[in-house]
């Protein structure tokens, strides 16, 4: 039965014959809005082993090779391995997919979709404040606020209080547009880790650099003594295929793991699009996001903005993401924000003060759930840094057990439970 792979292969290399009849109809393949034209992500059987995957791989390869149509063809792109999960991306002719989607190896095929950079709602300029110490807590004064309402389980306030451990020891993977790693917000914490979409490793937007700054900025962060670490994904296209964002996202989880940093670091996605009516969850996106969390890896991905049931929106649907709405300063659900019971939070996500990309003092206000996954992310990890929790699902658990139930207006069947970091006060 091992050398079963290999017969495999070869019956398909030597029968060429078999292939010469008419290539049948393109089989039914998962598209999105924006579906790149040729362009496909396949996924392979859950723990196919390394020889089969090998063999399989090889396979495609010739088959891309044998094609009459592969001049106007690239064949396989990208390929992408977490744990047990394994998939690649690439550019087929017809006739090749069909073949492929009828191979044993394989669990799915979808089309390749684009999906454009995040942007921030009513983004402009702003400054920060100090922080002072009092008794074993720190309080931040004056703090925005966002940092305050998560600090406080019931008043208003205006403080920020929180542990001063504060993230030290775990990491945020911010897989977006790139971080502007010298900005005075991150004090020498944060750094460039891989870049998915071109040669160039400067920010195009304010984007990442603020999701950073809100995760773990010196002023504008939950977790002021986080380790930050920029996965750019998106250039000055502003928007790029779900191959690239999964090639992202695959780095991340594979230097967490190599690294030693399971159950120490967070994969935070402000991005993401619209699936389609009906479309459900991605399959490649489910695949490695479970894979994910297998291996010990929270991802906080944010819900949207579109106004519509998070179910269609994708990866904010994978259920072993934590998929983040946003609230207003009322603590009314925003109007923009995207809902049901696929959320698992609330956070602030109006008028929240994050770093900018275009020099290293540069601070920027801005609306959107890209706001408001970064909260907790760097929620996650505050509570991990002093907690130590041995499983995300440990973690979680806490997480929701913390959250207050002070969301108003119509919830649409989401979940009431705004984050908290849990220091006690109320």
């Amino acid at each position: 039965m091992a050398n079963f792979p290999r017969l495999l292969l070869l019956a398909r290399v030597l029968l060429p014959s078999v292939h010469a009849v008419p290539t049948p109809a393109l089989p039914s393949v998962a598209k999105h809005d924006n579906a790149l034209e040729g362009k496909y992500i396949i996924t392979l059987k859950p723990n196919l082993d390394a020889p089969s995957t090998k063999s399989h791989m090889t396979w495609v390869s010739d088959l891309h090779a044998r094609s009459i149509t592969k001049r106007d063809t690239i064949g396989i792109e990208k390929t992408y391995a977490i744990g047990g999960w394994k998939a690649y991306a690439g550019e087929f002719d017809d006739a090749t997919i069909v073949e492929i989607k009828a191979s044993p190896e394989v669990a799915s095929v979808e089309a390749d979709t684009l999906i454009p950079a995040p942007k921030l709602l009513n983004e402009r300029e702003a400054s920060f404040l100090v922080a002072s110490h009092k008794r074993d807590l720190v309080t931040q004064a004056n703090a925005e606020w966002g940092l305050a309402a998560i600090s406080h389980r019931t008043k208003t306030s205006t403080d920020y209080v929180y542990d001063p451990i504060a993230g030290q020891g775990t990491y945020a993977y911010v897989v977006d547009d790139s971080i502007r790693t010298t900005h005075s917000e991150f004090e020498g914490r944060a750094v460039f880790g891989y870049n998915a979409v071109s040669k160039n490793n400067t920010a195009n937007s304010n984007h990442g650099s603020f999701a950073a700054g809100i995760i773990g900025g010196k002023f504008a962060g939950v977790a002021k003594k986080i380790n930050l670490v920029s996965v750019k994904v998106f250039d000055e296209a502003q928007a790029s295929p779900q191959s690239v964002i999964l090639d992202g996202y695959n780095w991340a989880v594979n230097d967490i793991v190599s690294k030693g940093r399971a159950n120490k670091a967070v994969i935070n996605m402000s991005l993401g699009g619209d699936g389609g009516p009906g479309s459900g969850v991605d399959p490649a996106y489910l695949g490695a996001i479970n894979a994910a969390y297998s291996k010990g890896i929270l991802t906080t991905i944010a819900a949207m903005n579109d106004a519509v049931p998070v179910s269609q929106v994708s990866p904010a649907n994978v259920p072993n993401a934590l998929t983040v709405a946003a609230s207003d300063q009322t603590f009314k659900t925003a109007w923009f924000t995207n809902y049901g019971a696929g959320i698992d939070f609330f956070a602030p996500g109006v008028s929240i003060r994050g770093a900018g990309a275009f020099d290293d003092s540069g601070t920027v206000y801005g609306d959107g759930t890209s706001a408001s996954a970064p909260f907790v992310a760097g929620v996650a990890m505050y509570l991990q840094s002093t907690l130590n929790f041995k499983t995300p699902a440990e973690l979680v658990t806490k997480m929701k057990a913390l959250c207050t139930t002070r969301v108003r207006g119509d919830l649409r069947g989401s979940p009431n439970c705004f984050l908290n970091n849990g220091n006690g006060v109320a």
